[in-house]
């Protein structure tokens, strides 16, 4: 539609403001935007966008030209020039429209994708470490013997830090530390201390509420209740206490080195309490230990090899020679009977023989002490008369008491035992009229 210049409406009527000044090229600006707003309502949106920041000063003036001659050719170019700068404002706008509409078409597409994975799994959970250790029984303290409480109470105390430093990652804060402390206190341990941990639970992140703002200052108070007693002091009166006697020899080394390690004892006095200590079978045999074979002051671990194999030894030696006894005691026991005329299990022929005689009753016994009876009975030896290959119930010398016939009788000859029979039930009375 052409358009005459020269009108009273057309921009080359239009009031403008001075050309030297910010204040006039924003004047200028609003002018121009009054004119296309009147004549090309379309094109005012899109010149705030293209022409916002462009004085369109050299265009007014451009038309003033236009409106000044009486040829159309100077009044064209410049509206071609308005138009093309339009245009490419246009364009640039449908460019980012088609941009935003792509992102928002993969957008749409993401999100449809994840529903219908959310829907087909369910919502993600949020995965903890997992833990590789157990928790030691809960500790109560119930034991009247402080000793006892102490021992207790430390190992409890050295299995949770090994619980603590093993599953660091479950554990990362005071906050799971001193309450996983509290989950292993029971009975009159937690009792009067519930309060305090509490208050810690409602406030995990508040410090200033906590009485315990550190695991370790738990552990010191905890210390100062259970902790009280010096077990290193208690472990060396044991230490010095401790004898082998006649317990087994690992349960003696076993004592020895649990005692050491509590007082602190060195190499060379764990050696010297070992050679001190075993009983008086392998404290002989050390003597005849060579010079060769005897291991340095402080290899402790040696030294326990030694003792233990001159201890088997011995072992070996008493077996064998309890069996041997046993084996003459039976022999002993076994009845005599003539090879040569008559049956075998003819009584008189059995009598007839010679019967070792015994002591006379009136003889008093010599009593013995009880070291000597234990001597006796571990080397197989007779209670009575201290003789090797019999025992006190067939010794040869001690007294027996005299006895019916049957009795001197061996066992294998003597009668059947005669059971009573089963006696008739009971009748009941005869009626008396």
């Amino acid at each position: 539609m052409a358009h005459n210049l020269t009108d009273p409406n057309t921009i080359g009527n239009l009031p403008r403001a001075p050309l030297a000044t910010e204040t006039s090229q924003r004047n200028n600006a609003l002018c121009f935007y009054n004119f296309l707003h009147i004549r090309f309502p379309s094109l005012a949106s899109a010149y705030i966008g293209a022409f916002s920041n462009v004085d369109p000063t050299s265009w007014l003036q451009g038309l003033d030209a236009v409106t000044a001659t009486t040829t159309e050719a100077q009044s064209a170019t410049v509206i071609l020039d308005i138009l093309e700068h339009i245009d490419d404002f246009l364009a640039h706008k449908d460019s980012l429209l088609a941009e935003s509409h792509r992102e928002t078409v993969s957008l749409r597409d993401r999100n449809e994708e994840l529903l219908s994975t959310l829907l087909r799994t369910g919502p993600p959970t949020t995965s903890r470490p997992r833990r590789i250790t157990t928790d030691p029984p809960p500790f109560k303290a119930d034991h009247r013997n402080t000793v006892k409480r102490q021992e207790d109470y430390t190992t409890w105390k050295s299995a949770l830090l090994s619980v603590f430093a093993r599953d660091s990652p479950v554990f990362s804060s005071d906050f799971d530390q001193i309450l996983h402390v509290a989950s292993l206190l029971i009975g009159d341990t937690i009792t009067p201390l519930r309060g305090d941990f509490d208050k810690i639970t409602q406030n995990p992140t508040d410090k200033t509420y906590w009485r315990w703002q550190t695991l370790e200052q738990l552990w010191e108070f905890l210390d100062k209740r259970y902790a009280t007693v010096d077990l290193a002091l208690l472990s060396s009166h044991k230490f010095d206490d401790l004898s082998h006697g006649k317990q087994d020899f690992r349960d003696f080394v076993d004592k020895l080195r649990d005692f050491g390690d509590k007082s602190h004892k060195t190499s060379e006095q764990m050696v010297d309490a070992l050679k001190r200590k075993v009983n008086k079978d392998i404290r002989d045999l050390l003597v005849t230990l060579p010079g060769s074979l005897t291991p340095s002051q402080s290899e402790f671990d040696k030294w326990v090899a030694v003792c233990q194999d001159f201890q088997d030894k011995i072992t070996e030696r008493n077996h064998n020679e309890k069996w041997s006894t046993r084996t003459l005691q039976h022999q002993e026991r076994q009845p005599q009977t003539t090879t040569t005329g008559g049956d075998a299990m003819d009584l008189s022929q059995v009598q007839s023989q010679p019967q070792p005689q015994p002591q006379s009753e009136s003889r008093p016994r010599k009593s013995i002490s009880w070291e000597e009876r234990n001597r006796r009975r571990n080397e197989g030896l007779c209670l009575y008369c201290g003789q090797p290959g019999h025992m006190k119930a067939n010794c040869p010398v001690a007294p027996r008491p005299s006895s019916p016939q049957n009795s001197q009788r061996p066992l294998a000859l003597l009668p059947p035992p005669q059971y009573p029979q089963t006696p008739a039930p009971l009748q009941p009375p005869p009626h008396r009229p």
